[in-house]
């Protein structure tokens, strides 16, 4: 009772303190002994107009070139989907039924595959987490019988149930030894041109509480976050392009590893919040105007890095018109200095790699570090043309055009 009282006043301090005008002046003191004194948390004006800047990813923090490991039957295929751990990275192909783990050196962890229709076996594959501390790996699958099932490192299978059908589960961490964290999308609707669409006539309204801990070993709910959130809506924003309907999914992580926790990128929230493993909650980041005040043209937020110094925030639009089909919804990175006040869109660079082709691919985060995935096709490539330089032009010399991917870890300090 006390640890619900407790997380019902830090949210409500932090919901508080971002709707007030001098809402950056947030603070959780008074709250918990397990909560720290935090500076203000960073806003952000979505709708401002911000200038562009280059930056040499040497210049926000350390670099480390990440040569994911290479065999003949672990080989990351193009439409392999990226999970990044604070413990490893995996790969999983939705249809194929692959999952291929390395650790953060990069060294192959884990390859297997269970598709099928069987006992322990798997149709589709919508998430995956890893559990470094029990040796566990969970898939999250999606269908008509939605479920979770449990293999260890060799891909030998553990347990597996099926998710409550209260629930629509789309994405799953491994939040401490007992429990998983879903975010859970039951029954919100996408948007059509700027407009709730509920495509059924009777539905029950979607819960307001979106992050849903579940007992590891059974799947039963455990309880849900105490974070309400009215009017939430589907990551599917839908147009019609010549006459026929069309669908973006907006690229969004909802739950992103960051100090022992996890941030809570609930893009119809105006408020960030994080989560630790003893479930403490605070919040984070916060936006303006809020979300709904334009949902024909407003911004969806997420925050991929949050340090003392930098705030690094992607920015997607649901402004379907300036959509590209086979491209997405249009977004930018914005980088916040948090001490100098400046806030800029910004272009990734490696100083090792010159010319044109040498601006980084969009960022997948995870505590606080960067990754931006080269495949190495492009780095033979530039290598030809005498684009590369220092530890990046060395790593290549040694890399064959169908070896699989490396990642430059950018760590912003």
């Amino acid at each position: 009772m006390r640890e619900t009282v407790l997380l019902s006043i830090l949210i409500l301090v932090g919901w508080t303190a971002c709707t007030q005008k001098t809402r950056n002046t947030q603070s959780t003191s008074g709250t918990d002994s397990n909560i720290k004194q935090e500076q203000p948390i960073p806003a952000l004006d979505v709708n401002e107009v911000y200038p562009q800047k280059e930056v040499v990813a040497q210049n926000l923090g350390n670099i480390r070139y990440i040569r994911l490991e290479t065999q003949s039957k672990a080989l990351l295929g193009d439409n392999m989907s990226p999970t990044i751990s604070k413990d490893g990275f995996f790969f999983y192909g939705f249809s194929s039924g692959d999952i291929i783990g390395f650790d953060l050196d990069g060294k192959l962890l884990i390859n297997f595959n269970h598709k099928g229709q069987g006992a322990n076996e798997y149709t589709n594959i919508q998430k995956v987490a890893f559990d470094k501390e029990n040796g566990e790996i969970f898939v999250l699958t999606q269908g008509k019988s939605p479920s979770i099932l449990a293999y260890d490192t060799q891909g030998e299978p553990l347990y597996s149930y099926s998710i409550p059908d209260t629930l629509s589960a789309w994405n799953i961490v491994a939040l401490n030894k007992k429990a998983l964290l879903i975010w859970d999308i039951k029954n919100t609707p996408p948007l059509l041109n700027g407009t709730l669409a509920f495509t059924w006539k009777e539905r029950p309204a979607p819960n307001p509480s979106p992050y849903v801990i579940l007992d590891k070993k059974d799947g039963s709910i455990i309880s849900r976050l105490p974070l309400s959130i009215k009017e939430r809506f589907r990551h599917f924003i839908m147009t019609r392009v010549d006459g026929y309907s069309y669908v973006y999914i907006a690229q969004q992580n909802s739950l992103t590893p960051y100090m022992d926790g996890f941030i809570l990128n609930e893009y119809t929230s105006d408020t960030t919040f994080w989560i630790d493993k003893d479930q403490t909650i605070k919040p984070i980041f916060t936006r303006t105007p809020s979300v709904r005040s334009d949902l024909l043209k407003g911004k969806l937020c997420e925050v991929l890095a949050l340090t003392d110094s930098y705030a690094c925030i992607r920015t997607i639009s649901l402004n379907t018109e300036e959509a590209q089909p086979g491209v997405g919804l249009k977004e930018h990175i914005l980088l916040l200095d948090r001490k100098a006040g400046n806030i800029a869109e910004c272009i990734f660079r490696d100083e090792n790699f010159k010319g044109k082709d040498g601006i980084l691919p969009r960022p997948i985060s995870s505590n606080n570090k960067l990754y931006f995935m080269l495949y190495p096709h492009v780095l033979k490539e530039a290598e030809t043309k005498h684009s590369l330089s220092g530890e990046l032009e060395k790593l290549t010399q040694s890399l064959k055009d169908d070896d699989n991917p490396v990642l430059i870890e950018l760590s912003v300090d």
